[in-house]
C-alpha cells in the first residue's frame, strides 16, 4: 500500500514555481473569479505559506485550494 504524501513531501516542487503568472491565462477557475488563490501560482504561494507557518487551514484557505478543475492547463 502506498504511503499518503504530506505537504512537506512537495516542498521541493513548491519551490520550483518561478511565479511568472502564465498559469493565469489558462486557468478556467481563475478566469471565472479573477482571484489569485484560485490559480496555480496562488495555490503554490498558499502551500508555501502553510509550510512556513504563516497561514492556517481556515475556510478561505480550504476554499481556494479546493477550486481546481484538474484540467492540467496550468
Amino acid at each position: 500500500m502506498a504511503k499518503l504524501k504530506t505537504l512537506e513531501d512537495y516542498r521541493e516542487e513548491i519551490g520550483q514555481c518561478v511565479k511568472c503568472g502564465c498559469c493565469r491565462a489558462h486557468c478556467p477557475a481563475f478566469g471565472a473569479v479573477k482571484h489569485e488563490g484560485r490559480v496555480a501560482r496562488g495555490k503554490i504561494a498558499l502551500a508555501d505559506a502553510l509550510l512556513k507557518g504563516e497561514v492556517e487551514m481556515e475556510d478561505r484557505f480550504l476554499l481556494d485550494m479546493s477550486q481546481c478543475l484538474l484540467c492540467g492547463s496550468c
